[in-house]
C-alpha cells in the first residue's frame, strides 16, 4: 500500500465537519489470515499415501509444513533432522 502524503495534504481542513482520513487494514489482515488457515487445512488433507519405506514429518511452529523422510530413521535421527 502506498500513501502519497503530499496529495493527502492538499485536501482542505474542515474542523467543523469532524472528518478525518484513515486507512482500515484490519479487515484485509483478517481475510488474509483466514485464507492462510484454509490453505493449511487443504494441504494437510491432500497428502498422498506413501510407500512403507517413506513417511511424512512436519516442520514449522504449528507443524504445518509436510516433508517426506525415510521411515527407517530412529526417533533421535528424526528429531535432529527436523530441528
Amino acid at each position: 500500500m502506498v500513501i502519497n502524503v503530499f496529495k493527502a495534504m492538499q485536501y482542505p481542513e474542515d474542523d467543523d465537519a469532524g472528518n478525518c482520513m484513515r486507512i482500515d487494514a484490519l479487515d484485509m489482515l483478517i481475510e488474509e489470515k483466514n485464507e492462510n488457515a484454509t490453505l493449511e487445512e487443504k494441504q494437510k488433507s491432500e497428502l498422498k499415501p506413501l510407500p512403507k519405506t517413506l513417511k511424512y514429518a512436519f516442520l514449522g511452529d504449528d507443524q504445518e509444513l509436510p516433508v517426506i523422510i525415510s521411515s527407517s530413521l530412529t526417533t533421535k535421527q528424526e528429531d535432529e533432522l527436523l530441528m
